[in-house]
């Protein structure tokens, strides 16, 4: 039983850092979608990591390897020598003394364990940036492609599903909406991925007219957002909804309150109708107290459900 617990950590663990190939991924993202465990520990995990992801490290001190070797010479008792001034005998790579002394050495170990401990949390949080700020360019990017089809459309957004009376969680998938400005080559496919999520399968496109894969979550059809002439300006487009994985319904204990998997649970970039790209640590959108990820309150869903509102944005995959 600890190893079948130790092995679901370890691999949950990885997927939180992105680390884990697609077949990888593919599995966890199916035992999150029927195991509720699983989701229970993800985001045990997700807590555990959120300071690391917003954590940034200080600048080390200008004197901090000088007052290692200083604090290591008074411990030992030791004079550090620098190599250069090493008898030859003692920089030998054959018999005799050492290339290195014991004190170099220790203070060699010391400055690798500053390192690992400043600076590696330093870069992590780096990538994490980087990963949320390549995320905005896609939602830019996609917004671009929006523009451009509704401008050669009689500024019509494209929109091919789902159908009425069709249930668009099994059957007909809500990200097909914008297939239309991949095929007419408005935009390239890679962008429909967030880089936390993934990369996109280039060799999908316009030319085979096959649905690119997409790990963002689009306005249900049925909302005001998708409509040129609707008047509000809501979301339209953000970071993977929570609620569903592997295009399952995934029931969460606090379902209004989840953020995306994206961006290690931290919060979800959107795209709104205007254009403009916001960075939000709940799932929330200000100006109408909207959950972005629901359907008005609604905590159980069938693929059938709808926005309750003209403010209700309702990002679903």
């Amino acid at each position: 039983m600890n190893s079948e617990l130790s092995q679901m950590q370890e691999l949950l663990f990885d997927y939180a850092l992105d680390r884990l190939d697609e077949t990888a991924r593919a599995e966890v993202d199916r035992r999150l979608a029927s195991d509720p465990s699983w989701a229970a520990e993800l985001q045990r995990i997700r807590r555990v990591l959120d300071p690391l992801a917003t954590w940034t490290a200080p600048p080390p001190p200008a004197r901090l390897v000088g007052d290692i070797l200083d604090r290591i010479e008074a411990a030992g008792r030791l004079r550090v020598l620098p190599p250069s001034v090493l008898p030859p005998n003692e920089r030998r790579m054959g018999g005799g003394r050492p290339i290195i002394s014991l004190p170099e050495l220790v203070a060699l170990a010391a400055c690798i364990m500053l390192f690992v401990g400043v600076f590696v949390p330093s870069m992590s949080h780096s990538r994490y940036m980087a990963q949320r700020s390549q995320c905005q360019a896609n939602l830019a990017s996609i917004f671009g492609g929006l523009s451009q089809y509704a401008g050669q459309f009689d500024g019509q957004f494209p929109s091919i599903g789902p159908r009425p009376g069709v249930n668009w969680l099994r059957e007909q998938p809500n990200t097909q909406n914008l297939q239309p400005m991949i095929q007419a080559g408005f935009v390239t496919p890679n962008v429909l991925v967030c880089p936390s999520q993934g990369k996109a399968d280039a060799r999908q496109g316009r030319r085979t007219g096959t649905l690119v894969i997409c790990r963002y979550s689009v306005q249900h059809r049925g909302g005001a957002g998708l409509r040129p002439d609707g008047r509000v300006c809501i979301p339209i487009v953000a970071d993977e909804n929570p609620l569903f994985v592997g295009r399952q319904f995934h029931r969460l204990p606090n379902p209004l309150e989840a953020n995306s998997p994206a961006h290690r649970g931290t919060g979800q970039n959107v795209l709104l109708k205007n254009g403009s790209v916001d960075w939000i640590t709940l799932p929330v959108y200000d100006p109408y107290r909207d959950n972005i990820y629901t359907a008005g309150e609604a905590t159980e869903y069938e693929g059938t459900e709808s926005p309750v509102s003209a403010t209700d944005a309702f990002l679903v995959p």
